[in-house]
């Protein structure tokens, strides 16, 4: 499951870039979606049946709570998927800003779902910043001066974040190692 999660959405990104065509570009949203859906469900499955997820990791693990997650944004991504398909047989806009826009989205839903399955604090952060970038990316698809705007002010905002929710991992991990207790 984990490795299905990751290599498809690398492997479809790739033949995005390789295969530039709208019906491909089509193919790999659908497709995705239906990857991502399809290892939430197993992933559900699994943990109703067993109690535990058929993969074990250090780094990533599935629960009742991060499975709910996970399943709420595979439905947004599908939808959006489909969405996104009947935009561009309609858009004025020309293959490589949809090649881009394929690439991004995609992207962003399996660093979502890495995040979301994530157990390490700095495996969460890296993921987090790479929704970050991915949706910049996808604010300025439309390539307006506007665009462009909120693309900055967005990295901007979302960098500040992520930096101090990086400094209270930071605080939060030397505080397991010397409690505050301890130094009083």
């Amino acid at each position: 499951m984990l490795s299905l999660l990751f290599i498809a959405p690398l492997a479809l990104s790739l033949c995005v870039w390789i295969f530039r065509t709208r019906t491909f570009f089509n193919a790999a949203l659908l497709i995705h979606a239906g990857v991502m859906l399809s290892v939430s469900v197993s992933l559900y499955l699994q943990i109703g049946s067993a109690g535990l997820p058929g993969w074990a990791s250090p780094y990533f693990h599935a629960d009742s709570l991060s499975l709910f997650f996970l399943g709420l944004m595979t439905l947004v991504y599908a939808a959006s998927a489909i969405y996104s398909v009947h935009y561009f047989q309609h858009s004025r806009f020309d293959f490589k800003r949809e090649g881009i826009y394929t690439v991004s989205l995609i992207l962003f839903t399996t660093a979502m779902a890495a995040a979301i399955l994530s157990t390490h604090l700095a495996f969460f952060w890296v993921f987090l910043e790479l929704t970050t970038l991915s949706s910049a990316a996808l604010i300025y698809h439309d390539r307006t001066k506007s665009a462009l705007e909120a693309t900055w002010k967005y990295i901007f905002i979302c960098s500040i974040g992520i930096t101090l929710a990086f400094v209270g991992i930071v605080l939060l991990s030397l505080g397991k190692s010397a409690p505050f207790s301890s130094a009083i």
